[in-house]
């Protein structure tokens, strides 16, 4: 580690420190889905186990860890106050950078890897043939990235997620499979939803260890063509089986933690905790898209560059063939997008929120406007593909194959345009039903004492859900009040062609799993 590195690092760490006491000095109260979270978590600290906050959706080690934490501390006051309640995740941000930059080399190099042999870490001489200093400052650029930096200064389950997976695939990738097992079992206690990582982390392993010992078909990811994923998943379950002692290690790590969350799932119910009727999981697939969107916007810097460009749209419209697959899979798109966007009740009534605003301004300023966008969804696909391959020449097929899945499982089950799972109204989907005039739901909106604002806009999404996708739209008040107590308990208006059972409260944007 350099010295400019460290200086660097210093200033990252400070920054940190600033924010924190700024945001506390700022918002000493419960704020957003806190209203929520911090009175379980002091619950807890109070030795309260039996109280449970029925709209809470994820598992409750969040809370647990601060509890952990006060009793290992009684003599400092005030642990579980908002303030002292968000500093570890303030911890867990500063720490970030140096879990990217150690996962970094591990990931494009393969020789590091291979000198691990279960050891923590990789073998002197391994170190020695390879420049970091790229991966200590990338990891720094990655740790600051914006929409997870904002958790790290409220108390959300965001950072200690986010941080058990990375260190479960770290583990991995130094071959600790048990512990890289355990680590990710427990972040399912913050973010049930891990489980998808988990089962990522665990399928790379067995690809690259597979790799090792037998001739396993997995291309190159530069050289890769679509047919090749077939051709390879066969190979990897081939070769799985027959090395199934040797992969025995593995296997007998993380299948546990598979059959202890699907254990959950089935005596819960279903993979959310609370909350159920506002947390099913539906089909959203204009997720992936967002997602790609999203993630090309933040890598701009990096992927936008004049032959980058040239070259992505080369990739999509080269010749006659690429062409057609291009035109063919934009029509696709657009047809997922008409069919399945869902426009959910707390994206269209919670003005307190980035996403509130992209809908309005950007995916749904007219109802034809989110199709055109579908070329750019793909375009940022392509720059991603492309950069991804240049990037690391030796990065084969499955893993990145395995990581585009996860996170497909991730997203497209929800309706809400945020890394959470929310549901829309079912009744909604049904192209047949009985609804009730727009005049009707604007009237309903009308007479909520909600924000002007926010009425203006939902009427707006109303009409437009219903010209445009015939998506069922959602709207709903917020009571604005000037007693704390009154602003913990604003009430929700009744969707839309919703049973009126379906009411809920508003708390937030809940950006829980």
């Amino acid at each position: 580690m350099g010295l400019r590195f460290k200086l660097a690092y210093g200033g990252y760490v400070a920054s940190i420190a600033a924010l924190a006491h700024w945001v506390n000095s700022g918002v000493p109260n419960p704020y957003m889905d806190e209203i929520i979270h911090i009175p379980q978590a002091q619950a807890y600290c109070n030795g309260d186990w039996r109280t449970w906050d029925t709209r809470l959706t994820t598992p409750p080690g969040l809370y647990l860890l601060s509890a952990l934490i006060a009793n290992i501390l009684p003599f400092l006051p005030s642990l579980c106050s908002p303030p002292s309640l968000r500093l570890p995740n303030a911890a867990l941000l500063a720490l970030l950078p140096l879990i990217y930059s150690r996962l970094l080399p591990l990931i494009r190099h393969p020789i590091l890897r291979a000198s691990t042999r279960g050891k923590r870490t990789p073998s002197k001489a391994a170190l020695d043939a390879i420049e970091k200093d790229d991966e200590q400052w990338e990891g720094l650029v990655i740790g600051s990235f914006p929409v997870v930096a904002f958790f790290g200064f409220l108390y959300y389950t965001d950072l200690a997620s986010i941080f058990l997976v990375l260190v479960a695939q770290g583990l991995a990738l130094r071959k600790n499979w048990a512990a890289s097992a355990i680590v990710g079992g427990v972040s399912l206690w913050f973010r049930q939803t891990n489980i998808l990582w988990v089962v990522y982390i665990a399928a790379t392993a067995v690809v690259h260890d597979l790799e090792s010992r037998a001739e396993l078909y997995d291309p190159p990811l530069t050289k890769a063509a679509f047919l090749d994923i077939p051709f390879s998943l066969v190979s990897l379950a081939s070769h799985s089986v027959k090395n199934l002692v040797a992969l025995s290690p593995i296997i007998g790590a993380y299948l546990p933690v598979g059959l202890l969350s699907a254990a959950f799932v089935l005596w819960n119910g279903g993979i959310v905790l609370g909350d159920k009727t506002n947390h099913v999981p539906t089909l959203h697939v204009p997720q992936l898209y967002y997602f790609f969107a999203f993630a090309g916007a933040f890598l701009a810097p990096v992927l936008l560059s004049p032959r980058a460009v040239r070259d992505a749209v080369g990739g999509l419209a080269g010749s006659f063939k690429r062409a057609t697959l291009t035109a063919l899979t934009l029509a696709v798109m657009c047809w997922t997008i008409k069919h399945y966007t869902i426009s959910h009740l707390f994206v269209l009534s919670d003005n307190r929120h980035y996403v509130f605003y992209v809908w309005r301004r950007i995916l749904n300023p007219h109802p034809l406007a989110r199709y055109f966008l579908a070329p750019f969804y793909l375009l940022s696909f392509r720059l991603i593909f492309d950069r991804l391959s240049s990037s690391s020449p030796t990065l084969s097929l499955l893993p990145p194959f395995f990581l585009l899945l996860s996170t497909s499982l991730t997203l497209i089950p929800s309706p809400l345009i945020e890394p959470s799972i929310d549901k829309p109204n079912p009744e909604a989907l049904k192209k047949k039903r009985n609804r009730k005039s727009i005049s009707e739901e604007m009237k309903e909106v009308e007479q909520a004492p909600a924000p002007p604002e926010v009425v203006v806009e939902v009427k707006k999404d109303v009409k437009r859900a219903r010209k445009g996708a015939g998506i069922g739209m959602a709207a709903s008040k917020n009571t604005a009040a000037s007693s704390s107590k009154k602003r913990r308990r604003r009430k929700a208006s009744t969707v839309p062609d919703a049973d009126p059972a379906e009411t809920k409260l508003i708390h937030g944007d809940l950006t829980e799993d």
